[in-house]
């Protein structure tokens, strides 16, 4: 009798991405996937070995223009393309977890800061590891906008 199991320990993500006018209504929202990537697999390794290094604690935007279809995220990416004004603390540093999820989430306020075609955004401990990317299709973001991205990321 064959009592070897065999297991897989895969990560996905997720995130919504809100924009907000100045009255606080919602102008507009998506949902997209994410990739981890390697950086982000050897954080998560690395945590599960000895509860190093540092967690997770920012989240970044950018304005990367190369096509997504010809520019995709890959596992090797490091950092966003094209970063956008510095990159913001998340809601809660190290993200909520519920079971096998974890849940982090950031604002880019409306300052005059974060202002163009959004198209990527990261998530980055202060060592400037990055856990994982995404791009997606531009939303425009005006000064007076306010930017909530709420990512998940699920061990499976």
């Amino acid at each position: 009798m064959n009592t070897m199991q065999e297991e897989n320990f895969n990560t996905t993500g997720s995130l919504r991405v809100i924009i907000s006018n100045e009255f606080g209504e919602v102008t507009k929202e998506f949902s997209v996937t994410n990739l981890v990537v390697n950086t982000g697999k050897n954080w998560i390794t690395a945590r599960l070995k000895d509860g190093g290094p540092a967690q997770m604690s920012l989240m970044g935007i950018g304005t990367e223009t190369t096509t997504i279809g010809a520019d995709p995220v890959v596992v090797g990416d490091t950092a966003l393309g094209t970063p956008l004004g510095a990159q913001v603390a998340l809601t809660t540093a190290g993200g909520v977890v519920t079971n096998n999820v974890i849940e982090y989430q950031a604002t880019f306020p409306a300052n005059g800061t974060y202002v163009g075609a959004i198209t990527e955004a990261g998530i980055f401990n202060a060592a400037a590891t990055m856990l994982c990317r995404t791009k997606f299709l531009a939303v425009n973001k005006a000064a007076t906008d306010t930017m909530t991205i709420v990512w998940t990321v699920t061990a499976s």
